[in-house]
Order: C-alpha cells, then sequence, then structure tokens
C-alpha cells in the first residue's frame, strides 16, 4: 500500500513539473515571438511569469486587522457562551433532580 502511495505521489509531482515547465516554456515562446516582433514585454504590457505564494500576498497589517476585530468580539462572545454554559448546566441539574425524585 505505501510503495503504491509513493508511486501514485511520485505520478502527481511529475504532472505537476510537466504542467509548470509548459506553461514557462510558453511564457518564453510568447516573450521571444514579441522580442522578434520588435516588441519588448514591458511595451506589451506583458510580464513574467511568477507563481504567487500565500507570503506574498498576506501582510502583517492584514493579520493585525484580524486579531484588532477578534478581540472586539470578545466582550460580546464570551458572556454569550458563559451565558449559554450556565444555562445547560442549570438544565442538566433540573433535569437531574427530577429524574431523582
Amino acid at each position: 500500500m505505501n510503495a503504491k502511495f509513493k508511486e501514485k505521489a511520485l505520478f502527481v509531482l511529475e504532472k505537476l513539473n510537466d504542467k509548470k515547465t509548459t506553461a514557462v516554456a510558453s511564457a518564453a515562446a510568447v516573450s521571444s515571438a514579441l522580442m522578434s516582433a520588435g516588441v519588448s514585454a514591458a511595451e506589451s504590457g506583458g510580464s513574467q511569469v511568477t507563481i504567487p505564494t500565500i507570503a506574498d500576498s498576506v501582510t502583517a497589517d492584514m493579520l493585525n486587522g484580524i486579531v484588532t476585530q477578534m478581540t472586539a468580539l470578545l466582550p460580546v462572545c464570551l458572556p454569550t457562551v458563559v451565558g449559554i454554559l450556565a444555562f445547560r448546566k442549570g438544565i442538566s441539574f433540573l433535569f437531574g433532580l427530577l429524574h431523582g425524585a
């Protein structure tokens, strides 16, 4: 089972590398075609092919905003959660008393 999984994983990785190579090769072909036509990539509005990562798109300011919103919700959510837990505990206590009677 483990060897089969490794074989599948290697197959998927090869396919992903083929797709990435194809994308880079096609971008290079387009760039060379533009250069042979006398147009640079900057003039045509094209850009270099890059694969974005999470680190490129998520900034510290975004995370600070999330933390600020979460701390702003605590005064509302915390008493609600405590109230719900107390209500459940009270209902359980009453059912226990009625069951014991």
